[in-house]
Parts: structure tokens; C-alpha cells; sequence
């Protein structure tokens, strides 16, 4: 019996010992709980932020050149093409039948002037007689006169025959210009896609009478152009071949590294921003016209151990999580970046900054942690 009321101390002791956990874990419980990551290492960045949308590279309402019966059309809402499709082919019947005839008229001619001229045997026969004639004027048998007489006869007829030459060679060339300009005529017959789209609207379809420049249909480009808009005053530091990153509202806080290609030498008139084209890598798919976000332009950048989220700046104070309580630290502000921040001094490698939830916080709080599931500080 002596060894019981040992075992009820013991006993006593343990319960009591359970009953301070159960109160210290139900008031840790009952602690607000606040967003929060440690400070770690990184790439501190002096970046320059705008906002991005993403637009289709040119849109084209895609005319016909000639008129006509629209004889077939592929053209749908919404259709991808390639570039080179047939898209509308109006009725050639007319074109083709001219265009036979022309060809038709073409090799007749060229078998003329294959058989040869008239003149050709005329033009042989002059020159024996003007050739005679000399012979007889050398032999006193005929005047002068009468020796250019004979030679006008033969230059008439060399210049009929030069004249023929001339217009033969002339009226196949008329032949052959015909030919093409009738064979390009039905070759503008069949519309093609001038480049890879998308059609976003059609104006004719099969059976219509179109006259010539009429739109056929709305072609938008499958080529997108990242725009960025940089304010006036930080236009200045940048250049083309800088790196950057995007992010685009439908994609949440995916980053994207994209690098400048094109920086505008004038301000937009109303919103005094420049435009800055961007070449992003990311799947063209993603790119749909007109989404917008966000893209930081990296300016300079230098390794640092102390990076934390951009959000959690509150000015130049930061809210620390140490042992369980809540401390408001003024801090000393590097580089910045659209997401992150580099802090030169006022946190250390490892503490918990708060990243949200900064209503009703108070210096010297006691809270509960609540490790936000952001990879990208992890």
C-alpha cells in the first residue's frame, strides 16, 4: 500500500500535464492563422512593370480582285487555314472559252508565219531583176533611169517584207500577252488564303454575284504580338534583347519568359504609354487574342540572400512571424521585380514574413502560420 499514493501523484501529475497540452494546443488553435513564407535566396531584380495584352499580328478583310458567280466556297466561322487554301472560286466558264479562242487564234498564226510570206518570193525575184539590170547597165544596154527605177522596185519590196516581219512578231507577242493576262484573270478567280487565320466573318457565299474588290470574308492572322505598355518614365532603360517575364490573368501566376524585340520611339498620344513588342515562350495556343497581364522587364539583376514576395511590402515595413509572434519590422527596400522584392536590411534568411490578410494585425499578436503553397518559394 505504500507504493499508492505515488501512483495517484504520478497519475495527477499526468492528467495535469495533458490538461496544459489540451489548453496550450486548443489556444494555439485559436490563434489567427496568417499567410506567410520565409525569406530565402535568390535572384534580387530591378525590373520595370506594365501591363501586356496579346493581339492578333494583322487582321484583313480579304477582297477579290475580279468579279463574278461564286461558283464553290470553303469559308466557315471560326475555320483555320492554312496559307494557300482555296477559300472561293468564282465561275471561269466565260474566261476559259475567250482563252480558248485566243490560243486557238495563237497557233494559227504562228503556222503562218511558218508557211511564209508571199513577199519572200517577190523579194527574190526583185533582187534577180535589180541584179540583172546592173549587169545590162554595165553593157550599155539600158539607162540609168531605168536602174533606179528597178531598185526602187526592190527596196518596196524589202521594206513590205521588213513591215510583215515587223507586225507578225508583234501580233504574236499580242497573242501571247492575251494568253497570260486571260489565264491570270482565271488564276484571280480562285481565292486563296494569303497566310495561316482564322476566319472571323464571312460576306458571300455560293451562288452570290460579286463585283470586283467586294470583301469575301474577314481573315484573322494565327500570328499573335505580345504588346507591353511602359510608362514615360521608365521607357528609358530599356532595350531590345532584355529579358523579362509575363503573366497573363488566365493562367494565374504561371510566369513566362519572353525577351524584348521591339521598343516604339513615340508615346501613344492618349495614354502617354510606349508599346514594347515581346517574343514570350509559351505554347501559340495559350496566346488568344486579347487577354491581358502583366510582364516585368528586367533591367539589372545581382544574386542576394534576402527575397521575399513582392506583397508582402507594406511600404517600407514587412509584418515577421518569430516564435509564434507578430512584429511589425521597418525594412530597407532593393531591387524590385513585379512579384518579388529584395530587402537589404531589416529580415533575416528563413523568417516568416506575412504575404495577405494584413487587416487586423497587430505588433505583438500571437498567430498561428499558415505556409503558403507557392512554388516559387518553396
Amino acid at each position: 500500500m505504500p507504493n499508492k499514493p505515488k501512483s495517484i501523484l504520478l497519475r495527477v501529475v499526468l492528467i495535469a500535464a495533458a490538461a496544459v497540452v489540451a489548453v496550450y494546443a486548443v489556444l494555439f488553435w485559436m490563434r489567427p492563422s496568417v499567410p506567410a513564407v520565409r525569406v530565402k535566396a535568390g535572384m534580387a531584380t530591378n525590373a520595370v512593370s506594365g501591363s501586356v495584352i496579346v493581339e492578333a499580328e494583322y487582321t484583313m478583310d480579304l477582297k477579290s480582285e475580279v468579279g463574278g458567280r461564286v461558283l464553290s466556297s470553303t469559308m466557315s466561322l471560326d475555320k483555320r487555314v492554312k496559307e494557300g487554301d482555296v477559300l472561293l472560286q468564282l465561275d471561269t466558264t466565260d474566261l476559259r472559252l475567250a482563252l480558248d479562242k485566243t490560243k486557238a487564234d495563237y497557233a494559227a498564226a504562228q503556222q503562218r508565219v511558218k508557211i511564209g510570206s508571199p513577199l519572200v518570193f517577190q523579194l527574190a525575184a526583185a533582187q534577180d531583176a535589180y541584179s540583172n539590170a546592173q549587169r545590162q547597165y554595165k553593157a550599155g544596154l539600158i539607162s540609168e533611169s531605168d536602174l533606179r527605177a528597178q531598185k526602187r522596185q526592190l527596196d518596196s519590196i524589202e521594206q513590205q517584207r521588213e513591215t510583215e516581219m515587223v507586225n507578225n512578231k508583234q501580233t504574236l507577242e499580242n497573242f501571247q500577252n492575251a494568253i497570260e493576262i486571260g489565264e491570270r484573270q482565271i488564276s484571280k478567280m480562285t481565292i486563296r488564303a494569303p497566310f495561316d487565320g482564322i476566319i472571323a466573318q464571312v460576306y458571300t457565299r455560293a451562288g452570290d454575284l460579286i463585283g470586283g474588290g467586294a470583301a469575301i470574308c474577314r481573315l484573322i492572322s494565327t500570328s499573335r504580338t505580345v504588346k507591353a505598355r511602359i510608362s514615360e518614365q521608365d521607357i528609358a532603360g530599356i532595350r531590345v534583347g532584355q529579358k523579362a517575364y509575363v503573366q497573363f490573368l488566365p493562367y494565374d501566376i504561371e510566369q513566362f519568359p519572353a525577351t524584348v524585340s521591339k521598343v516604339m520611339s513615340t508615346a501613344d498620344p492618349e495614354t502617354q504609354r510606349y508599346e514594347v513588342d515581346l517574343n514570350v515562350k509559351i505554347d501559340p495556343a495559350k496566346l488568344l487574342p486579347g487577354i491581358t497581364g502583366e510582364v516585368s522587364i528586367i533591367l539589372d539583376e545581382h544574386p542576394s540572400k534576402t527575397i521575399i514576395p513582392r506583397r508582402a511590402l507594406l511600404g517600407d515595413e514587412v509584418f515577421v512571424v518569430d516564435d509564434g509572434v507578430l512584429s511589425v519590422r521597418k525594412v530597407k527596400v532593393g531591387y524590385l521585380s513585379m512579384t518579388a522584392a529584395e530587402i537589404r536590411e531589416g529580415v533575416s534568411p528563413g523568417e516568416w514574413v506575412v504575404v495577405d490578410k494584413f487587416n487586423g494585425l497587430r505588433d505583438g499578436e500571437h498567430v498561428r502560420i499558415a505556409p503558403v503553397n507557392d512554388p516559387r518559394w518553396k
